[in-house]
């Protein structure tokens, strides 16, 4: 019987003889019941977690919670959403290797062959200091200590469909404010951005900048994985506040997502957002 914890923290003494703490809303199988303490296991996105005895009066609730977490990046966005289903959702992931340590010791004892399945990654924009730190999730791989290393498969990446070019263009020469997002076009004195895409990966390499273009090939590196433990490739998707459908994958939770930007115009029959001068 599965049920979640209703307490701000949980002590546990482990089978192991060690102590433990869990959370609220923790996951928990109760396995035996007394006076003296109750047994359970805690169970978290990858499986059974600990075992061990908790307090007999430990208030327990039936339904789970979504569960979000802000992680310490310094500079930018890093946060976790977990459903009560124990869906995973990444929310950018600052410019450092903070944001793939947090997952490290959130998921721990993941691999190639078993890696945290998370189903999606939201990039809210494309600054680097708020996506750049994805790509050391990736990077954290290749490290020979298994509790630094995490393996990842995102099921969806979800973006606002820009891509920043390099800071020069052609020549060497500066690339202009209103170019670093690709063509533009200008309509009743307001710049647009035409150059709205799917897929990083469908904007030529030398278009990118070198933030975006380490995020493509981290994305391409993950794409075999992601077919072999799920059936099905990256799901790479622009956003805007029209994409209703884009979370219907969260319904039959009850969970709903209402988007608010970014906010685009059809120009000349083509969906753009407005641009800065």
């Amino acid at each position: 019987m599965f049920k979640y914890i209703d307490e701000d923290i949980v002590n546990m003494r482990k089978d192991d003889g060690n102590e433990a703490q869990f959370y609220w809303g923790d996951k928990v199988e109760i396995i035996d019941q007394s006076e003296a303490g109750m047994r359970v296991a805690v169970h978290g996105a990858r499986g059974e977690v600990a075992s061990g005895t908790i307090s007999a009066k430990t208030r327990l609730r039936d339904d789970g919670l979504l569960r979000l977490s802000m992680v310490d990046v310094q500079q930018g966005d890093g946060l976790i959403l977990e459903t009560p289903s124990g869906r995973v959702m990444f929310i950018d992931g600052g410019d450092n290797q903070l944001f793939a340590r947090h997952a490290n010791a959130r998921f721990p004892d993941t691999s190639e062959d078993d890696p945290l399945i998370v189903d999606l990654m939201l990039i809210t924009h494309g600054d680097a200091d708020h996506f750049d730190g994805l790509n050391e999730l990736r990077a954290s791989e290749t490290d020979s200590r298994p509790g630094k290393r995490i393996f990842v498969a995102p099921r969806r990446v979800y973006h606002n469909g820009l891509v920043k070019r390099p800071g020069t263009a052609a020549g060497k020469r500066k690339r202009p404010d209103r170019g670093m997002f690709g063509p533009t076009v200008e309509r009743d004195g307001t710049t647009y951005a035409t150059g709205l895409v799917d897929d990083p990966a469908a904007v030529a390499p030398a278009e990118r900048n070198a933030k975006f273009d380490a995020w493509v090939r981290t994305l391409d590196a993950w794409e075999d994985r992601v077919r072999r433990v799920t059936g099905s490739g990256i799901e790479r998707r622009r956003l805007d506040h029209r994409s209703t459908d884009a979370f219907g994958f969260l319904e039959d939770e009850g969970v709903s997502v209402e988007l608010l930007g970014p906010i685009v115009d059809d120009v000349d029959g083509a969906p753009v957002p407005p641009q800065a001068a």
